[in-house]
């Protein structure tokens, strides 16, 4: 009997976290389809990295943004910013406001109910519509 509630509270806990993870991956696809719109057709990904969170990621993201902010087939999105100078002192003024990057002040691309909205994360970008959604390893491995 107790083997049966177990497999049962097994089975129930890998289908919430499986709608979760599926749940943010919706989110995010929309809301990038939906601020972008046509915009997404310039690019081969959108790497949107939360300026808090999981700081060994975000400092990783953010020193890829710095050696490849000139690469125009990524689109970089800046979220929950809490500091807009501190994010200028960090990774320069200059590179903030280039044409593929977006500085999301409104947290459009941040959603507080998804424990993954803490860590970057890359929207594979096909034919101006998002193919799927990945950690941000699979840009790491492409740019090395």
């Amino acid at each position: 009997m107790k083997i049966k509630i177990l497999l049962y509270l097994a089975i129930v806990s890998l289908l919430v976290c499986s709608c979760c993870i599926n749940d943010y991956s919706d989110k995010i696809s929309n809301a990038l389809t939906n601020q972008l719109g046509k915009e997404m057709k310039e690019y081969d990904y959108i790497f949107l990295i939360p300026n808090s969170g999981c700081t060994g990621c975000i400092s990783e993201a953010e020193y890829f943004f710095k050696s490849h902010v000139d690469d125009m087939k990524i689109k970089f999105v800046f979220t929950r910013i809490y500091s807009r100078k501190e994010l200028a002192i960090r990774l320069g003024k200059s590179n903030l406001q280039k044409k593929n990057v977006c500085l999301d002040y409104e947290n459009l691309y941040f959603f507080p109910e998804c424990k993954e909205s803490m860590y970057p994360v890359v929207a594979k970008v096909k034919n101006g519509v998002i193919d799927k959604l990945e950690n941000m390893d699979i840009l790491l491995s492409t740019y090395k």
